[in-house]
């Protein structure tokens, strides 16, 4: 039983060129910030006038659910206004998403189930892995029939596993990548986050590129896969999960499955 597993499906609408993605001059958007220990700040912007919404520690022992829940709740009252959804009832603002190289990646799975709760709908979200980078442009799946239609094609998905080995050590610790199944995969590991080999490491994301490429059929509706299992698959920087996203949207994938830890339930004793 995989009680444990998050599911989100992402539709990649496109990667930026640019140090911001396209936007109407003056429309509103969500940015929330989070930095490599998981706190964060939501913000809306509205013209020149920046009106803060919420913000907290999400790795805090025993508080990611209320931080969460606080965030929820601010993005409601943003959404109450009318003029911010559209006939559909789906909020018509972006959220963008600019996190550390070292923020777990987890941290960026819940956030992106709180822009999807029921009561928020933000389809539009923008992620970069540090202020200086192209956003990577992803639509959460807002018509439930879609999601579950392109949930059955089983044939002709990429998977790709992430997991964060000797993460108790920060000078030791590195992600370990394996494309494909565990029989007839691939395993690859990433230099040690602590001054790490640039050479080796772009040896390790060219050796996955061609992976991902081989496996690729233009003809066939597929699915790409980002996993990142509990115990540690959810501590791999958002760094490393972000240029999985790159990879599979330049190869041409347009879907993406996240399969993950989901955020810690309430305590409701």
């Amino acid at each position: 039983m995989r009680a444990w597993t998050l599911v989100l499906l992402l539709g990649l609408a496109g990667c930026g060129t640019d140090d911001e993605p396209a936007a109407e001059a003056g429309a509103e958007r969500i940015e929330i910030v989070v930095d490599a220990e998981g706190a964060f700040e939501a913000t809306l912007i509205r013209g020149g006038s920046r009106d803060a919404l919420a913000e907290g520690d999400l790795l805090r022992a025993s508080g990611a659910e209320r931080t969460l829940g606080t965030l929820r709740d601010a993005l409601q009252r943003v959404m109450a206004t009318p003029a911010r959804r559209d006939d559909a009832d789906n909020a018509v603002l972006e959220a963008r998403l600019t996190t550390a190289p070292e923020t777990p990646w987890k941290t960026v799975q819940w956030l992106l189930m709180t822009c999807a709760d029921p009561g928020v709908k933000i389809w539009r979200i923008s992620i970069r892995e540090n202020a200086s980078s192209a956003f990577v442009r992803v639509d959460l799946p807002r018509d439930e029939a879609l999601r579950r239609e392109m949930m059955k094609h089983e044939s002709g998905r990429m998977r790709i596993k992430l997991f964060r080995k000797q993460k108790a050590d920060p000078r030791l610790a590195f992600t370990r990548i394996r494309v494909g199944d565990r029989r007839l995969g691939h395993t690859l590991d990433l230099p040690r986050s602590e001054a790490p080999d640039p050479v080796v490491q772009t040896r390790a994301w060219q050796q996955v590129a061609k992976l991902v490429r081989a496996h690729h059929d233009p003809d066939q509706t597929q699915i790409a896969e980002l996993v990142t299992p509990p115990p540690d698959g959810g501590d791999v920087p958002a760094a490393d999960a972000v240029r999985v996203l790159r990879l599979f949207r330049e190869v041409g994938y347009a879907h993406v499955h996240l399969e993950g830890a989901p955020p810690p339930l309430p305590d409701v004793r």
